[in-house]
């Protein structure tokens, strides 16, 4: 068995399937192979070994995010002269939540010292304190977000009492 043997095998098998399928697939035929090499034959070489086939079939290249230290981004938070701009920074920071979730934000989320999100990006609906229901009927708890104290205290403070007076 060639290496264009397994190309052609590989090519037939992949036909509009997704890149990581094609991946998958391709390691699993390297197992395979090794597999048979190393119960049947010891001088077998695996025809999965070529320098083409794995640079064609070669992983993708994961991409490493660097951390920002704490004291960075509570400069970056400090720095900011906006209020808006800056509740929104210390909201991601400190409650660890996505832009989204920040933007649909309204002073009806802030109910017993508590933040509850109204549409997260996992897909469940929590608009109001009373639980929800998902597709199948059952129930849903609301999603709440947990952030320090004191700037729970500043939002109600300044939205929620700013609203009703």
């Amino acid at each position: 068995m060639s290496t264009d043997d397994i190309l052609d095998f590989m090519a037939k098998l992949i036909e509009g399937r997704k890149p990581q399928t094609k991946r998958i697939l391709f390691s699993h035929l390297i197992a395979f192979f090794n597999f048979m090499r190393n119960i049947f034959d010891c001088d077998f070489k695996n025809p999965c070994d070529s320098p083409m086939l794995r640079k064609l079939f070669r992983p993708k290249a994961n991409v490493h995010w660097d951390n920002i230290e704490k004291e960075t981004v509570d400069e970056i938070i400090f720095r900011t002269n906006n209020l808006r701009h800056r509740l929104m920074l210390e909201l991601m920071a400190r409650g660890g939540m996505r832009v989204g979730e920040v933007l649909k934000l309204t002073p009806a989320d802030i109910l017993d010292w508590k933040l509850i999100l109204n549409d997260t990006k996992n897909g469940m609906m929590s608009g109001s304190a009373k639980a929800a229901s998902d597709s199948r009927g059952a129930s849903v708890a609301p999603d709440f977000v947990a952030i320090p104290s004191d700037l729970l205290r500043w939002l109600y403070e300044q939205y929620v009492k700013g609203v009703k007076a």
